[in-house]
């Protein structure tokens, strides 16, 4: 994307933008919006009605997911709003809980290869490029699932609007931040709300294709999960893609 000219931006129209059933109303520099990608550029100056009139409505559209699109759009990056750590140590994360294995002589686990299609998997997530630094859960009383949707929405947005830069972003994050999780037994439904929501809404393929994936590394503990089994005899794509990697996974 070309250099910002923030003398234009500053001195471009305000567009308005009714975002959400609740018809939310944000003001936008229109030259901000419009170098975002030809669709929007299109929206705010184009012939079609909501450019003379300076605004467009958006109500399938998330307020957060709209917010974060313009913190992006002013500012290259967006924020996310990470889970508080619990001020007493949850399910197997005290280190003081835990027996000191350090000591122990036997090698074996230590040689272990790491599964092939999880070295995949991060080394896929990692050439995405992206200056970030997850938060990595420390406690299985830290709820995700609103840290993993919020980047598919705002990856599901972007794919809509044909926001290139942006679509790579959410990727990047939302991968980056599966591969810190700690899939503790009760932070599956973490990741099983995510699979219902990109499988159970209309969702790009790559964003499929990753959590398929990443799915299939986990397949062990997810598959005890009572929900998930629902999940895959309700939705039939998600059941073959997760089929395909598991035979991946077993060359």
């Amino acid at each position: 994307m070309e250099a910002i000219d923030w003398e234009k931006i500053a001195s471009s129209k305000l567009f308005k933008f009714f975002v959400g059933p609740e018809r939310r109303e944000f003001m936008v520099h229109s030259a901000i919006v419009a170098r975002q990608s030809r669709v929007l550029n299109t929206l705010v100056n184009g012939n079609f009605s909501e450019a003379p009139e300076g605004h467009a409505t958006l109500e399938s559209v998330d307020e957060q997911t709209f917010v974060s699109f313009i913190q992006y759009a002013y500012t290259g990056d967006y924020s996310e709003k990470w889970p508080q750590r619990p001020d007493t140590p949850g399910e197997a994360t005290s280190m003081r809980s835990q027996p000191n294995t350090a000591s122990i002589s036997c090698t074996c686990s230590q040689r272990q290869q790491e599964p092939s299609l999880w070295k995949t998997f991060k080394s896929t997530v990692n050439k995405r490029q992206s200056i970030f630094h997850p938060r990595p859960n420390t406690d299985a009383k830290q709820d995700y699932t609103d840290v993993f949707i919020s980047h598919a929405r705002l990856y599901i947005f972007a794919d809509c609007y044909q926001i290139s830069d942006l679509m790579c972003l959410t990727l990047s994050k939302l991968g980056q931040t599966l591969v810190l999780f700690k899939l503790y037994t009760r932070r599956v439904k973490d990741v099983v709300k995510l699979l219902e929501y990109c499988f159970g809404n209309p969702a790009p393929d790559e964003l499929r294709s990753m959590l398929a994936v990443y799915t299939a590394c986990k397949i062990e503990k997810m598959s005890k999960n009572e929900s998930f089994k629902q999940l895959l005899m309700a939705e039939n794509e998600l059941s073959a893609r997760l089929v395909e990697e598991l035979i991946h996974r077993l060359r």
